[in-house]
């Protein structure tokens, strides 16, 4: 046998390599900076390295630098790069290997545009100097299925097993996934089958996959088969798996889909997956969301009846739900609740109390679970705060609602526009607004974007005082801002024209044949200020004239004057 070569000096360019090992430093320093800026994505940055190195690349370095600046490109997704930075490699002479393709490859799969590449990917594998191995059509299976092309990764799948290469369980995985990501559980399980019929054992991945199509799909009964499949390979779904199967029970077959009543029914034990106080605390969470109050209450009871221990999360859940319904009455029961099951209240308890009393416009109940919670070492976010504001505001306790938008800037807490909108809306409930648009102002100048809502609120203020020059400098703002008015904000410019002094009819025409041509429809409330500004018998003039008639009407109404929702007014 021949002797193996002599090892070269450690400050050969064999030696350095480019690879990090233990004590050894890289060839040249700036490798270092080259990895970091490609590791993070940044093509700019590593190209700019890259220009600075090549010239001086070691002999037999090359390929390591080339393939540096491809990871950049593929951790960026940017697959244009990538493909023009490998055609630029094999025109320098420099040698695309696996490692190469399978950064290229990576960079398809971030990318999501597998499809447009596919001939370019099929000629890769008769690049000589490339070995087509099974990483590389593991790598373009993943790739077409994650693009949401299963069908193409099907056929990748088929081109690996003519390169006579055995599919692994990445190749299985990713088809498995393909499919059930586009809804085609019964191709999805079809590859789960033949996955177990080529030797290679499915995991708990490919399993959860299957379960959540057939979930998804309302198939109850295929979904609790492959959850008893999963525990026969003694494989533990996710809590979403489970979750999903529960929740697809509820809707088929009327049962709540509890993980009580769906551990029986597939017919599992042992496991334990009916405790999984995540899947109980999902499906509670799913009630507060409507606002079902009792469904909650009853799921939190068959959950204890099951030996589960509720957390802290469970009872938050419980407790949204009875913000949602405005009850805070039950809030509070289930809070002391919590407190008798030893546990202390979070941020989101407070958080959510603070919203229910809010809700109801409970200015005071909002703000004493704000101060519990500060009390309690707790910091408020912003929509505690918010929530606070808004309810003093509503209640017209404008003043406080300042002085808390002022706590939040002394916090460094950005309010953001919601914060704002609910100050200024105090302010023009209360006839200041000269106030609220200094509020509104002070919003702009925030750097925050006033929304309709924020414009119309001042706008009122204005018409309630029927300062119309003030109303049309601030519409003339809007549009400005490039926000669209809508029939509350045309509404209050309708009402500036009533109530000025004169009554200023002309603009008030005006301005409904504005409103008309923007597309937007008048309600009855918008007719009847229309009326004070006109009269009534030029307002049935003009709505006939332009076409906002129908059948019927009422003795202080335009006749046939119409809703924008088709019904004739009714007042």
């Amino acid at each position: 046998p021949r002797p193996s070569p002599a090892r070269p000096p450690p400050s050969s360019a064999g030696e350095a390599g480019g690879h990090r090992r233990a004590g050894r430093r890289p060839w040249d320093p700036r490798m270092e900076q080259l990895n970091a800026a490609a590791e993070a994505g940044d093509v700019r940055g590593a190209r700019a390295v890259f220009g600075e190195m090549r010239s001086a690349v070691p002999a037999g370095l090359e390929v390591m630098l080339w393939n540096t600046l491809l990871k950049a490109h593929a951790i960026a997704g940017d697959l244009p790069g990538a493909r023009a930075h490998v055609e630029e490699m094999e025109r320098s002479g420099v040698r695309v290997g696996a490692r190469t393709l399978g950064k290229l490859v990576k960079a398809v799969a971030r990318s999501g545009r597998a499809d447009e590449v596919e001939d370019w990917l099929e000629g890769l594998r008769s690049v000589p100097s490339l070995v087509a191995d099974a990483v590389f059509y593991g790598s373009v299976i993943d790739a077409f299925a994650k693009a949401g092309q299963p069908e193409k990764a099907h056929a990748w799948l088929g081109k690996m097993r003519e390169a006579q290469l055995a599919p692994d369980a990445i190749a299985f995985g990713a088809l498995i996934d393909g499919y059930a990501r586009q809804g085609d559980a019964s191709q999805a399980s079809a590859w789960l089958e033949g996955m177990a019929g080529a030797g290679i054992a499915p995991n708990a991945v490919a399993y959860t996959s299957v379960v959540n199509a057939w979930s998804r799909r309302g198939e109850t009964e295929q979904a609790r088969k492959w959850l008893a499949r999963m525990d026969e390979a003694r494989l533990q779904p996710s809590d979403l798996s489970f979750t999903e199967a529960a929740q697809s029970c509820a809707r088929l077959d009327g049962t709540s889909g509890s993980p009580a009543q769906l551990e029986g029914r597939r017919g599992v034990g042992g496991r334990g997956l009916a405790k999984a106080v995540v899947s109980w605390t999902v499906l509670i969470g799913s009630c507060a969301k409507r606002g079902d109050v009792p469904e909650a209450k009853r799921l939190f009871d068959e959950m204890v009846a099951d030996g589960v221990l509720p957390n802290i999360v469970t009872y938050n859940a419980v407790l949204d739900a009875c913000a949602k319904q405005g009850d805070d009455e039950e809030a509070r029961r289930w809070l002391d609740r919590m407190l008798s099951a030893g546990l202390q209240p979070d941020a989101i308890t407070y958080t959510t109390m603070i919203k229910c009393c809010a809700k109801w416009g409970d200015a005071a109940g909002a703000v004493h679970w704000l101060t519990r919670m500060m009390a309690a070492d707790l910091t408020p976010d912003v929509i505690a705060y918010t929530s606070v504001i808004h309810s003093c505001a509503k209640k017209g306790n404008v003043v406080d609602a300042v002085q808390w938008l002022d706590r939040m800037e002394q916090l460094q807490l950005r309010a953001d526009a919601v914060a704002h909108t609910a100050v200024i809306n105090g302010f023009a409930k209360r006839g200041e607004p000269a106030e609220a648009s200094a509020r509104l102002a002070a919003m702009l100048g925030l750097g925050l974007r006033p929304g309709v809502v924020s414009f119309s609120a001042v706008l009122k203020a204005y018409a309630r005082v029927g300062d119309l020059p003030a109303a049309e400098e601030l519409f003339a703002q809007m549009a400005a801002s490039q926000v669209e008015p809508n029939v509350v904000s045309w509404t209050s410019l309708l009402e500036a024209c009533a109530k000025a002094r004169p009554r200023r009819s002309k603009e008030a025409e005006f301005y409904f044949r504005e409103l008309l041509a923007s597309g937007v429809k008048p309600d009855k409330i918008l007719i009847r200020t229309l009326m004070r500004a006109l009269g009534n018998v030029r307002s049935v003039e003009l709505c006939q004239e332009l076409g906002v008639v129908g059948a019927g009407g009422g003795s202080d109404v335009p006749a046939g004057a119409r809703l924008s929702e088709g019904r004739a007014l009714d007042v």
